[in-house]
């Protein structure tokens, strides 16, 4: 296999060659087929929308995109194997991948484009992401994805991510997301924080339908979409919980960015779960 090669900011692209360098010194400065099986029991807020503290990491330091494109991050994330995959709608077939707060391993992310859900990674293009920098990647156009690992040769625990951001020239608004395992809580049913947890976020959010399609293979998984305020606390849009087919659909008014939680609420590591995702994006 051919040696990963280092990632560098590379400048190439105009606008996202800007934002990969912005989003790099703010890293310094601050430190498919679907299977069978039975729907899942879900919740929502029993009397609208409910606001509350926010769990989701400060976006303060993280830039916003300029005009044209999309930030797609995906925080706390744990790689454990088989790592996380993404795949997005991204025009031109280029997507400039950022890590920020990599640890448990010295030498940054292995990050590897992929064809699809399920279509093997393009070993001989994959690079090594560097803690707090950012490198454009070719993915193709067909499916553009890129598969987020450990890289080779690391021991010990898998590593954990604190901000892993794609930058793209969104043609469409799907993301798929296949996530790696996730720990369970220390006490089963109370996830608020740490390594039980993952959020995504897309920025900037537009206006329109937001549509989830969750397909899980066991486990007790919760799903939380809600939207910040003004005051820094959350409003709460939908939540849903279980271990199989889960799903949320809710109308953004593109006021604020949206996101969504991950939370393992069970007693065991839960399987890795596929995430299908509408999103609207801001024009």
């Amino acid at each position: 296999m051919e040696r990963p090669r280092r990632g560098v900011p590379t400048g190439v692209g105009g606008v996202l060659g800007a934002v990969a360098v912005a989003l790099a010194l703010a890293s310094c400065g601050g430190g498919g087929g679907r299977r069978g099986g039975p729907s899942n029991s879900s919740t929502t807020p029993p009397n609208g929308p409910t606001t509350g503290p926010s769990t989701t990491p400060s976006t303060a330091s993280r830039p916003q995109p300029p005009g044209g494109s999309v930030a797609f991050t995906v925080a706390g994330v744990t790689l454990a194997e088989p790592g996380l995959r993404v795949l997005v709608s991204a025009s031109g077939g280029t997507v400039q991948v950022v890590a920020r707060g990599v640890s448990g391993v010295s030498n940054g992310v292995l990050v590897c484009p992929v064809e699809g859900a399920a279509g093997a990674p393009r070993e001989g293009d994959c690079v090594v992401v560097e803690n707090g920098r950012a490198v454009d990647l070719a993915v193709g156009v067909t499916s553009p994805g890129v598969l987020v690992r450990t890289p080779e040769g690391a021991r010990g625990a898998p590593p954990r991510v604190a901000e892993l951001t794609l930058i793209y020239v969104p043609d469409g608004d799907r993301i798929t997301v296949l996530t790696p395992p996730t720990a369970p809580p220390q006490t089963p049913g109370d996830c608020h924080a740490g390594p039980c947890q993952t959020t995504f976020e897309l920025s900037p959010t537009g206006s329109g339908t937001f549509v989830l399609e969750a397909d899980g293979r066991g486990g007790r998984a919760q799903l939380t979409l809600d939207a910040g305020a003004p005051s820094g606390r959350s409003q709460v849009l939908s939540i849903v919980e279980g271990g199989g087919r889960l799903a949320i659909r809710s109308t953004l008014d593109g006021r604020s960015d949206a996101r969504l939680t991950l939370r393992n609420q069970g007693e065991t590591e839960l399987p890795p779960l596929e995430l299908t995702l509408s999103w609207p994006v801001r024009p």
